[in-house]
C-alpha cells in the first residue's frame, strides 16, 4: 500500500485546520492557538502507521513507475497540481508522500516561532510551551516506534537465513546497535581468561546485535541455518555482559 492510513490522517488535519481558521477569522491581540495543538496532540500518534509504511510505499511506487501508463498518469496529475498550487516540489507523488512524515516537525517549528514572538505575560504563552512539549513527546514516541518496526521487519526477513532470529522479537525489545567485531589474538586471550574459551578459540569475526535487554553474538564461520541465535549460548542478558 502506498497511502497507508491517510484516510485517518485527513479528518484529524481537517479538524485542526478548521479550528485554526476559525481563530484567525476572529483574530485579536488576546487570541490563542496553543490550546488547539494541545488538544490535538494525542491524535497525532496515529502517524506511526504512515511513517512505518513510508519506506515500503517508496519501494512500491518505484516498481509501479516502471509501468509506462502509471508514470504517465502520475505526470498528468503532477502537472494539474502544479498549475493549481504553484508548488513544483509537492506536485509529484514522491513529494506528496513525504508531506505527512514532515508534518509534526513542522508544527513544532511553527509553534516555536509563535512562542518566540509571544510575550510571557500573554494568556497563550503557557499553552504554547506545553503544546510544543507534547508534540516533541509524540515525535519521540513515533521515532521509537519506527526503530522498533524496522527491527521487527529486519528480523522477520532474517528468519529464513538465521535460525531463531524471529524468536528474538519481543514486545519490549528494541535494537540499539549492531556490527561486526574482529576478535584478535590478544582479545581472544582475554576472553579465554574470562571463561569464553570454547566460544572464542581463535581470531575470528563476530556478528553482534545489542538490544535494550540482551546482547546476541554469532560467529561468521557458523552455519546460520543450524545455529539457533535465540538460544542461551548466543544470547546474553545485559546484566551478565
Amino acid at each position: 500500500s502506498i497511502f497507508a492510513n491517510t484516510e485517518h490522517l485527513l479528518p484529524i488535519n481537517k479538524a485542526l485546520y478548521d479550528q485554526i481558521r476559525e481563530r484567525v477569522g476572529s483574530w485579536s491581540p488576546k487570541q490563542c492557538m496553543g490550546d488547539i495543538f494541545l488538544k490535538m496532540a494525542p491524535f497525532f500518534k496515529i502517524y506511526n502507521t504512515y511513517q512505518n509504511n513510508y519506506e515500503r510505499a517508496q519501494d512500491v511506487l518505484s516498481r509501479l513507475q516502471l509501468d509506462h501508463s502509471f508514470k504517465e498518469e502520475c505526470d498528468r496529475i503532477a502537472k494539474a497540481v502544479q498549475q493549481r498550487t504553484g508548488d513544483t516540489k509537492a506536485a509529484s507523488l514522491e513529494g506528496l508522500l513525504i508531506q505527512p512524515v514532515q508534518r509534526i516537525p513542522r508544527y513544532i517549528m511553527l509553534l516555536g516561532e509563535l512562542l518566540r514572538k509571544t510575550a510571557e505575560t500573554h494568556v497563550d504563552f503557557p499553552a504554547l510551551e506545553k503544546s510544543i512539549t507534547e508534540l516533541e513527546q509524540v515525535m519521540t514516541k513515533l521515532d521509537m516506534e519506527i526503530t522498533a518496526h524496522e527491527f521487527r521487519e529486519k528480523f522477520l526477513s532474517m528468519g529464513s537465513k538465521i535460525k531463531g532470529a524471529t524468536n528474538l522479537i519481543k514486545a519490549h525489545r528494541f535494537l540499539i546497535s549492531e556490527g561486526t567485531v574482529n576478535l584478535r589474538t590478544k582479545s581472544a586471550e582475554q576472553a579465554k581468561s574470562s571463561g569464553f574459551a570454547k566460544t572464542f578459540k581463535k581470531e575470528q569475526k563476530l556478528q553482534i546485535w545489542l538490544f535494550n535487554d540482551v546482547m546476541v553474538h554469532l560467529k561468521s564461520t557458523k552455519s546460520k541455518r543450524r545455529t539457533n541465535v535465540s538460544s542461551t549460548k548466543y544470547t546474553w542478558p545485559l546484566e551478565l555482559v
